[in-house]
This record gives structure tokens, sequence and C-alpha cells, in this order.
């Protein structure tokens, strides 16, 4: 999970390419499409602070209703 940074400059630019080669998904939050997002199994564009949020309150919920 690689959340909001820009991920076109080094060092972080090879960061999604080792995951990829090493056969972890990927999913990236970040507000603008970047070079990384071809990386990516799944890309969610929008405020990361606001979409984990969101995806932390939708964990709390599935948890606490099991």
């Amino acid at each position: 999970l690689i959340i909001g940074v820009y991920l076109d400059d080094s060092p972080l630019a090879s960061l999604q390419s080792i995951a990829a080669e090493s056969g972890s998904k990927i999913v990236i939050v970040n507000e603008r499409e970047s070079e990384a997002d071809n990386y990516a199994d799944a890309v969610i564009y929008g405020n990361p602070n606001i979409v984990i949020s969101h995806i932390a309150g939708q964990i709390k919920k599935d948890i606490t209703s099991s």
C-alpha cells in the first residue's frame, strides 16, 4: 500500500517496480497520476487522508459487526 507520495523521484521511483517483481500486490492512493500507476494492481485517486480514513472506518465497521 503506497499512500500519498511522489513516486517519480528517486529513491522511491524503484519501490513499486521492486514490489511488482517480487510478486507483491500494489495499491496506490494518491491525488494525481504517476508513472508508478502502471505497476499497481489498483489505484485510488483522491486526498490520501480522506481515502484512508474512509477505508479504516469501513474496516472498523466490518470488524465490529462480525
